[in-house]
C-alpha cells in the first residue's frame, strides 16, 4: 500500500510539473517540430526519429528555431549530437512515467526510447546558454521486464565540451525523467577537462539506473538540482569525482543505495579546490530508510558537506547501513535531521573528519571509527535535550569498544 501511495505521489507530482512546463513554448510561438518539419515528412508515435532529430540539430544554425518533440513514444537508435551553439532549445511536451505496468498514470508526455546497441549514448550535449528537457528518456528497448538486460544505454545525456576555454556555462535542464540507463547524466569524459560550469536541473527523476548523475571532471562547477528524486533501484544517486560546488535544494528517495558518493581521486577531484556540497530538504521513504546511506565520502581532502533538513523515515530499529561515512579533512554538518544517525569516520592524510550535529531529533545515534563529533541542541524521546562531545579514541588502546559512542534508541 505504501509503495502504491509513493508511486501515486511521484506520478502526480511529475504530471503536475510536466503540465506546467508543457507551456514553456507558447502555442503560437515559432518552432521546428521534429516529427513534421524535416525532409523525412510526418512521423507517427512509435517511429524512429533519429534521422529527423539529427537533421534538425544540424540545421539549427540556419533555422534558429526552438526544436519541439510532440507527445508520444519515439525511438532513438543512434547517438543524437546536439549543436554546439548558444541559445539552443530542445523541448518535449512533458514527462511521463515510462513503465507499461502503470499505463493509466503515464500521461501524454514525450518519451524518447533507446533502441540502439547496448552501451550507447542517447544525447551528446555540448551547447551553452541553452535549455533542454520536458521529456522522458528510457535507455532500454523494453520497459516491461526489468530483469532482462535489453539494449541498455550506457548514458542518457553526456554533457561533453568540445570547444576551448573554461566552461560552457549556464545550461538549464527542464523537467526530465531518465530510466534504465547505466548512467542517467554524465558531466565530462575525463579529469582536468574543461566542461560545463553552471548546470541547473529544475526537476529531475532517475529510475532504475546504476548511477543517476556522474560528475567526472574537476571543472564541472556550480551544479544545482532544484528537485532530485531517486525512484526505484538507483544504486548511486550522485557519483562525484570532479566538481567543486553542488547543491540539491529538495529531494526524495524511494530507492535503496547511496545518495552521494565521493570516491578517493587522490586529490585530483572534489577535494582539490575545497569542495562545497549542500543537500537540503531530503526525504528518505520509510520502506527503504534502513538501507540508504546519504553520504559516502572516501576523498580525505577538505570538503565541506552540509545535510540540512532530512527525514530518515522507517521502523524504530537500527538501520542496516550508516547515515554517513566521512574521512580525512572532511567537515560534515548535519542539522534539522530526524531519524537514526550512525556516522562512520576514518583518518586520511593525518587528519580526522569533523562532524557537527545540531537541532535534530535523534531516534538513536552511534559514532564509529576516527571522528571528532560535536552534538548540540538535539533531542531524543527519552532524554529530551542533550549535548555531546565525542573525541577520537586513543590509537594506543586499539580497542574496538572505545570506537563507539553510546547508542541511544527510543
Amino acid at each position: 500500500m505504501r509503495e502504491a501511495l509513493v508511486l501515486i505521489a511521484l506520478i502526480a507530482g511529475t504530471m503536475a510539473c510536466s503540465s506546467a512546463d508543457a507551456q514553456m513554448l507558447a502555442e503560437d510561438a515559432e518552432r521546428l517540430v521534429v516529427t513534421r518539419d524535416t525532409p523525412f515528412g510526418e512521423l507517427k508515435p512509435g517511429s524512429d526519429i533519429t534521422e529527423a532529430l539529427q537533421w534538425a540539430c544540424d540545421q539549427y544554425s540556419n533555422n534558429q528555431l526552438p526544436l519541439s518533440i510532440p507527445s508520444g513514444r519515439w525511438k532513438i537508435s543512434k547517438t543524437i549530437r546536439l549543436p554546439v551553439m548558444a541559445g539552443f532549445v530542445l523541448l518535449g511536451e512533458g514527462m511521463q512515467h515510462p513503465s507499461e505496468m502503470h499505463i493509466n498514470w503515464k500521461g501524454t508526455g514525450t518519451t524518447l526510447q533507446w533502441t540502439g546497441e547496448a552501451g550507447g549514448v542517447m544525447l551528446d550535449y555540448s551547447a551553452y546558454l541553452s535549455t533542454i528537457g520536458n521529456f522522458t528518456l528510457v535507455g532500454k528497448s523494453t520497459t516491461r521486464d526489468y530483469s532482462k538486460p535489453g539494449n541498455q544505454a550506457s548514458v542518457g545525456i553526456l554533457i561533453n565540451k568540445r570547444v576551448k576555454g573554461l566552461g560552457v556555462g549556464s545550461v538549464k535542464f527542464a523537467p526530465m525523467l531518465i530510466a534504465n540507463c547505466d548512467t542517467g547524466i554524465q558531466n565530462g569524459t575525463r579529469k582536468f577537462e574543461t566542461n560545463c560550469d553552471n548546470l541547473l536541473f529544475e526537476w529531475l527523476v532517475f529510475s532504475q539506473c546504476k548511477v543517476g548523475f556522474h560528475g567526472v571532471n574537476n571543472q564541472g562547477l556550480d551544479i544545482i538540482f532544484e528537485y532530485l528524486s531517486l525512484y526505484d533501484r538507483v544504486e548511486t544517486g550522485i557519483l562525484l569525482q570532479g566538481g567543486g560546488h553542488l547543491v540539491v535544494q529538495s529531494g526524495l528517495t524511494t530507492s535503496e543505495g547511496v545518495w552521494l558518493k565521493i570516491p578517493d581521486t587522490k586529490g585530483e577531484g572534489v577535494g582539490k579546490n575545497n569542495g562545497y556540497i549542500r543537500l537540503s530538504n531530503i526525504q528518505i521513504d520509510g520502506e527503504v530508510g534502513h538501507a540508504v546511506t546519504m553520504i559516502d565520502c572516501e576523498e580525505p581532502y577538505r570538503i565541506q558537506i552540509i545535510l540540512d533538513g532530512c527525514l530518515r523515515a522507517g521502523e524504530w530499529v537500527w538501520p542496516d547501513v550508516p547515515l554517513a561515512k566521512v574521512c580525512g579533512g572532511n567537515l560534515l554538518t548535519i542539522r534539522n535531521f530526524t531519524g537514526f544517525a550512525e556516522i562512520v569516520g576514518s583518518k586520511g592524510r593525518d587528519r580526522t573528519p569533523l562532524v557537527s550535529l545540531t537541532n535534530s531529533q535523534l531516534w538513536g545515534h552511534r559514532f564509529t571509527g576516527d571522528l571528532k563529533v560535536r552534538v548540540r541542541d538535539c533531542m531524543s524521546k527519552e532524554d529530551g535535550w542533550f549535548d555531546l562531545d565525542w573525541p577520537v579514541p586513543s590509537e594506543a588502546t586499539n580497542e574496538t569498544a572505545t570506537n563507539e559512542a553510546p547508542a541511544t534508541s527510543d
